[in-house]
């Protein structure tokens, strides 16, 4: 499935302006009975060739793993989930492993290898007629007020480690998003680490 958005002025400033969120509702009677992977990508379209410039499975991989944005985030940037644990495994392990240290936990590797299991591929699983909770490495899809920064530093550091931020309540209707407060919306095209890119 994909859209084109005609606007030029949908990234200006470092900010993605015009939308915050893309929402579709889906019944879950669509999606059939076993589980599906999700992901999503950004393209730049109206040249040829059409340019990958972002994609995102998981909520917080890039600000966890990949922030400040470097070569490394562009090549995820690019790519595809089926390629992830080979070409962004040993990052996620190197910061995983620091985190454990950080921590005192016991085991360094394993929890490394726990990490990474939990954060690569870059996927959100989701099992139809379940209810939403957000997990990375488990869980159910991710429903609209689940912590999912507590939650993703949790597993990173081994441990909750307080609760740093709570999440605005939906709404009762579709597409069920509470409105954003512009001052404090962070820099989106940094966070995903969603860049400018002319046609050459």
């Amino acid at each position: 499935m994909s859209h084109h958005f005609d606007s030029p002025t949908a990234i200006a400033d470092g900010r993605i302006n015009l939308m915050t969120a893309i929402a579709l509702q889906v019944p879950d009677a669509d999606l059939g009975g076993s589980r599906i992977a999700v992901w999503a990508r950004i393209s730049l379209f109206g040249h040829a060739p059409q340019l990958q410039v972002s994609r995102i499975g998981q909520a917080m991989l890039r600000p966890l793993f990949f922030s400040p944005p470097d070569a490394e985030s562009e090549t995820l940037n690019a790519g595809e989930p089926a390629s992830d644990t080979d070409t962004h495994g040993k990052r996620v392990l190197r910061i995983a492993g620091a985190a454990a240290r950080l921590a005192g936990l016991s085991d360094h590797e394993a929890h490394a290898e726990h990490v990474r299991a939990a954060f690569l591929p870059d996927l959100v699983i989701y099992q139809p007629g379940q209810p939403a909770s957000f997990q990375p490495g488990g869980g159910n899809g991710r429903a609209l007020d689940d912590d999912t920064f507590d939650i993703a530093v949790a597993v990173l550091a081994g441990s909750t480690l307080g609760n740093a931020s709570v999440p605005r309540p939906p709404t009762a209707k579709f597409p069920y998003l509470s409105a954003p407060s512009p001052a404090e919306l962070p820099a989106l095209a940094d966070l995903f680490g969603l860049r400018e890119h002319r046609p050459e």
